[in-house]
């Protein structure tokens, strides 16, 4: 009882840590507003500059970033559950950047698609990278050598995405909004992807979370608990890399951010049940959005990519980590 009352004590924290950090993506900016501005902007749609950039550029920017944060954290979470890998991480094992080269290859063939098409891309993509992680994990028992077959694969896809898009149009909006990783052109659609999103992973989390946390005790114990692990693994595995190829197609190949969530809410929450899963979201949700907001104020009024800002807090996390599992 006393682990269950901690687990939703640090479930309140963080989901207040959210919202405020919601708030100053809406707040923060070339142009600081103040909480009346916000409202205003929010709930009085006439001409005025608040309603033009609170209601038509940041809070579509702000949803958008806790879309990414949020696919990205549950994603990271499926990977490291299903192939017991500390390290797995979407940008890690290759499934963000196979997204990305889906993404590049189909802007490439049609220059002026739009963000349907776009979006359509990158779920494709990060199926594929889903089942080529599949491919890969199969018979292998060490999360190391995963991880580097993983990274061979992100970095090949890495290269056909530049590949793909040196000399032609699309250059500099590939590798600065992709590569890069960052929410510059973020709008109300790929916030509208929440209406998918939500029902989606809430399904998900309910009919999986059970079988999940048996097959994080092994397979043979899975099995002896009436589970078929290599069906649930391949749902889960299949599922992240659904949800990271949405997160790609509006964030990028932003990175660590499946790394870290995982790791930073089962020290926060115990490792198992809905409350897991339901962390890491949050956990990733509140680091895309920080991210974003640093991103738009450190060098104002120009911006760094987001990615940059997640690398710096992930990269220290995987070193950590690895010389763990070395």
């Amino acid at each position: 009882m006393r682990s269950l009352s901690i687990t939703y004590r640090n479930l309140y924290v963080l989901f207040v840590l959210l919202f405020l950090s919601f708030v100053a993506s809406l707040i923060c900016g070339t142009i600081l507003f103040g909480p009346a501005d916000i409202v205003s902007g929010l709930i009085v749609h006439d001409s005025s500059i608040e309603h033009a950039i609170i209601y038509q550029i940041r809070l579509p920017r702000a949803l958008s970033a806790a879309l990414v944060g949020a696919s990205l954290g549950i994603a990271g979470c499926l990977l490291q559950v299903t192939t017991r890998n500390p390290l797995a991480d979407p940008a890690i094992l290759g499934v963000s950047a196979l997204s990305g080269l889906a993404l590049a290859v189909t802007t490439l063939i049609f220059q002026d698609a739009g963000p349907m098409l776009r979006a359509i891309a990158c779920v494709v993509g990060g199926f594929i990278g889903a089942v080529a992680l599949l491919l890969i994990s199969r018979g292998v028992d060490s999360p190391l050598r995963i991880t580097v077959v993983g990274v061979a694969i992100g970095a090949f896809a890495s290269a056909g995405i530049v590949g793909a898009i040196t000399g032609s149009r699309v250059v500099l909006e590939l590798a600065l909004g992709f590569l890069a990783g960052g929410l510059y052109g973020a709008g109300w659609f790929d916030a509208s992807l929440w209406v998918v999103w939500i029902p989606a992973v809430s399904i998900f989390i309910i009919f999986f979370t059970r079988r999940l946390d048996n097959l994080a005790l092994g397979d043979e114990v899975a099995r002896n608990l009436g589970e078929r692990p290599e069906m649930t693994r391949v749902c889960a595995i299949l599922f992240s890399g659904l949800i990271t190829g949405a997160a790609v197609s509006i964030g990028g190949l932003i990175s660590f951010v499946g790394l870290a969530s995982p790791h930073i809410a089962a020290g926060l929450i115990r490792r198992a049940g809905p409350s897991f899963y339901i962390g890491s979201m949050i956990i990733g949700m509140f680091i895309v959005l920080c991210a974003d907001t640093l991103a738009r104020v450190v060098i104002s009024p120009s911006e760094l990519p987001a990615g940059i800002l997640t690398a710096a807090i992930g990269a220290p996390i995987l070193i950590y980590l690895v010389r763990r599992e070395l």
